[in-house]
């Protein structure tokens, strides 16, 4: 924010208007101030600088602006004013006065709250030692006075105290400010600054000074705290909306912060996130149904899953996890999720974090916005390296963490211990696309379309009626069998495609069609015409039936970009068998933005068994030094039986990021140190393989992290098979005894599956011994 005295800055001058002649011994002095211009024509004063003149006098004001002419005196009238508080709020009153009025163009201040016990870097701007000479009518003259600027720190734990300072009792409340310089030298020389504004280094107004202290130097001045008198005082709240046209709002310190780290549709006007009761559905990512004759959001019928859903969040919340809920697109998740979450956490902070600034949340005062809930709307795009951690922090600092995700995402991040499997820190539910005739015929007391009651008589999903699912994978279909426009359902396949490669961002509406030949081996490119028709086609919506909503296959972003209906990406994923081609993957690979945007696009060419792409993808990382992507190529060389490669790898990043605290890392450390074990004993280096084994027990054998765990026991029993390799059957029995006795009670199936292989691996080395 920029600063405020670039054009707010204002003096204020009250007294009478008498010649000098004859104003008589005993009558009030004039008196002059500073002020803070608030919207285009009112100004902020301390309201005793123009006490004298409330009961008849003249009160003016001017704009001082550094570096440019001082504008003419204006009359004010007062429109508000609060002894409490010492404050007062004028506006231009005279209409001959607009000529010499100057309206600032910058915003008008922002008023901020503060907390806590100090703010250092305050700033305040006034006109110390400055005595405005009347002029012979007993108006102020037009002479120009130099401003001056005090820095300090501003203590908020001072009480107001009954005792008088410099003859005048202090306001209800104060705060001090302690400028880092004594100037001017006497408290006199100070009495012009009644009335300024105090600001943060950011510009944003805390308070505006009310005196000085004479009971210490004069370093210390009294501030009145704005927010706290606005809150107190009725009047002057009612003159900020005179002034402004509405309700001055009043910020929180941090709100520049979680206005940068959270989406607009959470925020509320302090800045304070809003509460999950006063969030609209919009925010939790739930599309309006915009069906004629209906409201924007369909009344809501009640779901057969919502006890099961109630029973999930309550276990979430109890056991400090994450709660999941998997589901394809229009299967009704968000809006089912959101109704529970407004009902029974309607006084939580609603925290809807921006996707690539999601591990900066725990930078936020939590501890000022608890309770909240984190809301992660399709969680597959809060991409990072850190998303473990961050969300076992946010859990640990007592937040409550809910997030959707389509069901084929939810596949393709499986590998590698990705949090979103992570089963002490993610509690997974299952949310069914489909509809009982129970809910059907609940729905027909909510909803009057007779084109969806039809439609969800013949068993069919509201939801996919509202998105048009129908008719867009009917129109997908047909154009797929149209010889003569091969380019419109090649424009919609070239995007579809895009998307499986794992990136999240639109594709470049020239790439998308420089792409149509490639994709699809015509002999020919496109002209023109052919891609203008295809476009077209593609964004044009399904409309009738009484939908309002504009469906299309694909939409325009910002007129350069194209995305693809959620609805077709995830009945594509469903039925497509084809691969990626490679030219989407070169292209896709070409225009991502971050390392962790190029890791994911591998790991989607990973799980898609295309290891060629997941290595274009991950190379560069790995040889750069990126913990993951080093650990995810070690992988990919062992599973590629290039085992000689992923030891050298193995070699290289274990020892390099083994202390790493990020659970990603972590997690995939103790896989690769595993895999180096596998990899050694695939290369014939049996003895190596069972002395890394003996490292992993070592190291993570008390590691109650049930993936972390299931990987110590697979070493325990993998050293013992390694034994049997080296012919050392006496050596490998007790080593199966151990994973029997250990683990066998161990109901975890992963767990089971290796206590049945031990028993299997001993008996197989009992007849070797007894042969």
């Amino acid at each position: 924010m920029t600063s405020p005295w670039n054009d707010r800055l204002a003096q204020v001058w009250a007294g009478s208007h008498k010649p000098r002649a004859k104003v008589l011994a005993d009558e009030p002095q004039s008196q002059a101030g500073t002020g803070v211009i608030i919207g285009d024509d009112g100004v902020l004063t301390a309201r005793h600088v123009i006490a004298g003149a409330l009961n008849g006098g003249t009160i003016l004001a001017r704009m001082v602006k550094q570096g440019a002419t001082t504008s003419s005196w204006a009359t004010m009238k007062v429109i508000s004013h609060d002894l409490d508080w010492d404050l007062a709020l004028l506006q231009v009153d005279d209409p001959k006065s607009d000529n010499q009025w100057q309206k600032p163009n910058s915003p008008s201040p922002q008023v901020v709250m503060l907390d806590g016990d100090a703010e250092h870097n305050c700033e305040v701007l006034g006109f110390p030692e400055t005595a405005i000479q009347p002029s012979e009518s007993g108006l102020p003259s037009e002479d120009i006075y130099q401003s001056e600027q005090a820095l300090g720190t501003l203590l908020l734990t001072n009480q107001a105290k009954p005792a008088q300072t410099n003859k005048k009792t202090l306001p209800k409340r104060t705060f001090l400010l302690d400028v880092d310089r004594s100037h001017p030298k006497t408290s006199k020389g100070w009495q012009e600054m009644s009335g300024s504004g105090v600001v943060l280094s950011a510009g944003r107004l805390v308070g505006v000074v009310a005196s000085v202290d004479q009971e210490r130097d004069t370093h210390r001045l009294f501030v009145t705290p704005l927010a706290d008198a606005i809150s107190d005082s009725p009047g002057l709240a009612e003159g900020f909306t005179k002034l402004l046209g509405h309700p001055i709002p009043v910020e929180i310190e941090a709100a520049p912060l979680i206005e940068e780290l959270l989406q607009g549709v959470c925020l509320g006007a302090s800045g304070l996130p809003i509460t999950l009761g006063e969030a609209e559905l919009e925010a939790f990512g739930v599309k309006r149904a915009n069906i004629i004759g209906e409201p924007a959001y369909l009344d809501y019928t009640k779901r057969d899953q919502d006890g099961e859903l109630t029973k999930a969040l309550d276990e979430a919340i109890s056991s400090h996890r994450m709660l999941l809920i998997v589901g394809s697109s229009a299967s009704g998740k968000s809006r089912s999720m959101a109704e529970l979450a407004k009902a029974k956490l309607a006084n939580y902070h609603l925290l809807c974090p921006k996707a690539t600034l999601f591990s900066q949340l725990l930078e936020l005062p939590l501890d000022s916005i608890k309770p909240a809930v984190v809301w992660l709307e399709d969680v597959e795009n809060y991409v990072g390296l850190n998303f473990k951690g961050t969300i076992s922090e946010l859990l640990s600092e007592g937040l409550v963490v809910i997030g959707t995700i389509r069901q084929n995402q939810l596949e393709m991040h499986k590998p590698f211990g990705d949090a979103k499997m992570h089963k002490t820190l993610v509690l997974q539910k299952e949310w069914s696309n489909s509809w009982s005739k129970k809910e059907r015929s609940e729905l027909q007391n909510h909803v009057k379309n007779k084109a969806l009651r039809q439609w969800v008589k013949k068993n069919n999903s509201p939801s996919v009626w509202c998105a048009a699912g129908t008719e867009l994978a009917d129109k997908l279909r047909i154009a797929k069998s149209n010889d003569d426009k091969p380019y419109r359902y090649q424009l919609v396949r070239t995007v579809l495609d895009w998307y499986r490669t794992g990136n999240a961002r639109p594709i470049a509406i020239a790439t998308a069609t420089s792409l149509l030949t490639e994709s699809i081996a015509l002999s020919l490119a496109p002209d023109e015409q052919e891609v203008s028709d295809a476009l077209t086609w593609a964004t044009e919506p399904v409309v009738g039936k009484g939908r309002m909503s504009s469906q299309s296959l694909l939409s325009k972003v910002d007129d350069t970009y194209l995305k693809v209906h959620n609805y077709l990406q995830d009945e594509d994923a469903k039925s497509i068998t084809a691969e990626v081609p490679d030219a989407i993957w070169r292209a896709t690979l070409d225009a991502v933005g971050s390392d962790d945007e190029r890791f994911t696009i591998g790991l989607f060419a990973y799980n898609q068994s295309n290891s060629k792409w997941a290595e274009s993808a991950w190379r560069p990382l790995s040889d750069g030094g990126n913990s993951r992507a080093m650990l995810a190529m070690g992988m990919l060389c062992s599973e590629q039986g290039r085992h000689k490669d992923a030891i050298a790898i193995y070699d290289e990043a274990i020892p390099r990021f083994g202390d790493d605290p990020t659970p990603e890392i972590h997690e995939m450390v103790v896989r690769a140190l595993f895999s180096k074990g596998a990899a050694l004993g695939q290369y014939g280096q049996h003895e190596a393989a069972a002395e890394v084994y003996d490292e992993v027990i070592a190291r993570f054998g008390d590691d109650p992290t049930p993936e972390t765990h299931e990987v110590a026991v697979g070493a325990l029993s993998s050293k013992g098979a390694t034994l049997g390799e080296l012919g050392r059957f006496r050596d490998a029995v007790p080593i199966f005894n151990a994973v029997v006795n250990r683990f066998g009670d161990d109901r975890t199936p992963e767990i089971r599956e290796l206590v049945v292989k031990a028993l299997l691996a001993k008996g197989i080395a009992l007849e070797e011994l007894i042969a």
